[in-house]
């Protein structure tokens, strides 16, 4: 439940759109027994309910049914998590299920990776990657009650930059503010040795890197999660 403002949003939809349009995706959920659950929990046992009779006669999207909680920048849907003690975390196991970016239904399963950990001193640490292509990708990192972002998308990085409040936040208030590519690589690197023990450095890939060989995650998975 990132505040952030619409045009970043905006940017982030038509980009992800444009690309799921083009090549396609997998569906990021069905109407599984787990999901059904946890919309439960987060709307009520009616609302599950009708969403899964009405799915079965049309595809029906979940934003549609519980906008008031799931309309929010970046919504997940049937992500893996495994907790580290070591790290005091959770992080994906599975590829993401991009449910929706605001009101707009996704439904695609794609790569990145999420982490959520607690340090006593800081509090609650988020970082988000999703790549929906090998150039298509978006990095959410809110730590200290700052929120970097950074994309391959211009568009995108434009917005965040145009509508920072860096400047003006104290200390101690929410800010929104423009990342960059090596803090992108800092985090992926870090989970992925954290992690997984992949020492290997990630290649992130940016649109002008037209003569780079596509690059598939390297995650630890079920064998039925389709990786």
């Amino acid at each position: 439940d990132f505040k952030i403002n619409n045009t970043i949003v905006t940017a982030m939809t038509l980009d992800v759109m444009d690309i799921i349009d083009r090549l396609g995706a997998l569906e990021a959920h069905g109407i599984e027994l787990e999901l059904l659950y946890n919309l439960a929990n987060l709307t009520s046992d009616a609302t599950a309910k009708a969403y899964e009779n009405n799915s079965l006669k049309d595809y029906l999207s979940l934003v549609s049914v519980a906008s008031a909680v799931l309309a929010k920048p970046v919504a997940l849907s049937n992500v893996k998590m495994h907790w580290s003690n070591d790290y005091n975390s959770w992080y994906n196991t599975s590829k993401l299920g991009l449910s929706n970016i605001g009101a707009t239904d996704v439904n695609a399963k794609i790569d990145g990776f999420v982490e959520i950990r607690n340090d006593p001193e800081i509090g609650e640490i988020i970082h988000l990657f999703l790549m929906v292509a090998p150039e298509t990708w978006y990095y959410f990192g809110y730590e200290d009650n700052r929120l970097e972002m950074f994309s391959s998308n211009r568009d995108f990085n434009t917005a965040v930059g145009a509508s920072s409040n860096i400047a003006k936040a104290g200390i101690g208030e929410y800010a929104t503010l423009l990342g960059d590519e090596n803090l992108t690589l800092t985090f992926i690197n870090e989970f992925r040795k954290k992690y997984f023990g992949i020492d290997e450095p990630f290649n992130l890939q940016v649109p002008m890197d037209t003569f780079l060989e596509d690059e598939e995650f390297e995650t630890i998975e079920e064998e039925d999660d389709g990786f």
